[in-house]
Parts: structure tokens; sequence; C-alpha cells
């Protein structure tokens, strides 16, 4: 996800998904927000809005 919003790029590419984080990591939409939650107690989108 880092490497993601430190992309140069990030405003032309548009914000990142879900879908979009776990094809990258070649899991699961479901799977990586159930890690992250497991984890983090905050599901992938969570994630993503902290970040922005």
């Amino acid at each position: 996800m880092e490497e993601i919003f430190k992309d140069e790029n990030l405003s032309i590419k548009g914000i990142p998904t879900v879908q979009h984080l776990s094809e990258s990591l070649h899991i699961s939409p479901s799977y990586l927000s159930d890690m992250l939650r497991s984890l983090t107690g905050q599901n992938a989108q969570q994630h993503i809005q902290t970040r922005l």
C-alpha cells in the first residue's frame, strides 16, 4: 500500500481500490479486508480512507 500511495502518478491513476490492492497482492478483496481487520481492527477500505 505504501508503494501505491508514494506513486507520483496517483493523481492521474486515481485512488486505489480494494480490488486493485488485492489483485496486486494476488489475494481476494475479502481476504485482504479480513486479514487487515484481524491485524489492525480496520478493513481495507478504511485503510485507504485513512491514507487519504
